[in-house]
């Protein structure tokens, strides 16, 4: 995905790369393939930036989330919502890929320079209407590609009905929030 060919996330608003509405069509593959879209936290939609794509064009990673990572989503997430007197709309994770990507939320630990993963809480009845692309990328210049677009990958992780975690992997690659043996050979943090 996309089914058209599209040079990557640096051109991500152009109509050919299907703009927010790609992770819509993502979602749909994976219930189509009888993914359950209510076990939160288990799946994720994943591209990488221009520095960390494998492939010469935009293509989105569709399938289960990798077990390492999922506890620093679930207790950020835990942690965001139990913010008083408003939850928190963002936390930071940090990971480390030893023989398995493992990933950690600490609450006295929410500078980027401390971290692997910026999450961002949004919400909405789909994924395209919290703008995962914007959110990450901001709107693109067509002149240039952006720092964000050239060295942090992103994804999009549903925690509860409606919900959706924006993830922003700071110079990180997709295929770390992957459990199978390829993708963990092509992750970097």
């Amino acid at each position: 995905m996309p089914n058209k060919p599209c040079r990557g996330v640096e051109v991500w608003q152009d109509a050919f790369c299907g703009d927010e509405q790609t992770w819509d069509a993502a979602l749909a593959l994976y219930t189509a393939n009888k993914g359950d879209p209510t076990k939160y936290f288990d799946y994720v939609f994943a591209v990488n930036s221009m520095r960390k794509r494998t492939q010469h064009q935009l293509h989105m990673h569709v399938g289960l989330i990798t077990s390492g990572v999922k506890p620093g989503l679930a207790d950020g997430y835990k942690w965001a919502k139990a913010q008083k007197p408003n939850p928190a709309t963002s936390f930071l994770i940090a990971c480390t890929k030893g023989t398995a990507v493992q990933c950690t939320f600490d609450a006295s630990k929410q500078m980027a320079t401390q971290n692997t993963i910026r999450v961002t809480i949004k919400s909405g009845a789909a994924p395209s209407a919290v703008q995962p692309f914007n959110t990450v990328y901001g709107p693109i210049a067509p002149t240039a590609p952006n720092d964000a677009t050239k060295f942090n990958s992103m994804a999009v992780v549903a925690p509860a009905a409606n919900e959706w975690l924006v993830l922003q992997l700071l110079n990180g690659a997709a295929e770390c929030l992957l459990p199978d043996a390829e993708s963990f050979g092509n992750c970097s943090l």
